[in-house]
């Protein structure tokens, strides 16, 4: 038997302080009435799981209809609860008349909570038209659960101000961590030789190479348990070293040691001989081609300095000035 399956059964869960508040929390609001809630929180710290269990905790009290997805449109969404509850669906019907009728039968007087999962991905029209019917119906309810943290802002958001967010962002403590893997390790039986991987040592390892995160124990311990398959990038990403007795003792082997990728050389370092383009060098570079030689230009004729003209010009007025009276006397 696999101690760390990939599962949400709720048989499975261990009842560890973070995950108890959030279960207590949600349950009794429930219970007490409260008709619309939401669970956050990082991913792989077990909201899903945590969903399960209260689905099992409620359902004395609820109806309790688990989707395992949620990006579906209001008419989608109550078709598939009528096949859900194993009732019949009436394709001509309006949704909200037919969630009314699967959330007030006249055989069961708890109210009917949809509990769904991955809601991620739930339209947010979706989100506010559930939100406007739980308003109406008073035996309707609503948890949901955003897988991805990053996106789970909006769905809260559309689900109004009066719902209840429950956050789970604690992660397990390294006195948690020891607790989830050996109560795993002691229902799975397995042998002496693989507990013995899962030292104090090794524990303290697996809880600082993971950050407590559930998933990313059970990949890493799975990994130990059956020395089968790649190595966790968990483990990628805190390699040992080939020297380090914790490599071989949580059940490595020599030639499944990470080794890291060797860095890219900065571009001033890397080798030109290499590129596809010949890297030209200055010789290289050719001359320009002159301009074929056209037939010499004619000289220019000398000019005289700038001194001798004035000279000039004004011996010319001397000489005009002296023919005028030359010419004037005559006549008279």
């Amino acid at each position: 038997m696999d101690p760390f399956p990939a599962t949400s059964n709720p048989n499975a869960y261990l009842p560890l302080p973070a995950w108890e508040v959030a279960r207590r929390t949600l349950r009794e609001a429930l219970i007490s009435g409260h008709q619309v809630c939401a669970l956050t929180g990082p991913t792989g710290l077990g909201k899903t799981m945590l969903l399960r269990v209260l689905e099992v905790d409620l359902k004395a009290s609820h109806r309790c209809v688990y989707f395992p997805y949620a990006a579906l449109e209001p008419a989608d969404l109550v078709r598939w609860a009528h096949g859900l509850l194993d009732v019949p669906w009436q394709a001509d019907g309006d949704p909200e008349a037919q969630l009314a009728r699967l959330a007030q039968p006249e055989d069961d007087d708890r109210p009917l909570l949809l509990l769904m999962d991955d809601a991620s991905a739930l339209p947010p029209e979706t989100a506010r038209w559930l939100v406007a019917c739980c308003g109406r119906l008073t035996r309707l309810s609503l948890l949901i659960v955003p897988v991805d943290d990053c996106r789970s802002h909006r769905i809260v958001a559309a689900l109004g101000l009066d719902a209840l967010e429950v956050r789970l962002a604690t992660p397990l403590t390294r006195e948690d961590t020891d607790a989830y893997v050996h109560v795993r390790l002691r229902h799975a039986g397995v042998s002496d030789e693989v507990r013995a991987r899962f030292s104090a040592r090794a524990v303290s390892w697996l809880h600082r190479t993971t950050g407590g995160n559930p998933r990313a124990i059970h990949a890493l311990a799975a990994w130990m348990t059956n020395r089968e398959g790649p190595v966790p990038e968990a483990l990628a990403a805190a390699p040992l070293t080939p020297d380090d007795p914790l490599w071989l003792e949580i059940g490595g082997h020599p030639r499944q040691m990470v080794t890291p990728a060797p860095a890219p050389a900065p571009a001033s370092t890397r080798s030109h001989e290499a590129s596809p383009v010949p890297r030209r060098r200055a010789t290289d570079v050719p001359k320009p081609i002159s301009a074929p030689a056209g037939p010499p230009a004619p000289e220019r004729a000398a000019e005289l300095p700038a001194s001798s003209q004035y000279v000039w010009l004004l011996g010319l007025a001397v000489a005009v000035g002296a023919a005028a009276g030359f010419i004037l006397s005559y006549s008279w």
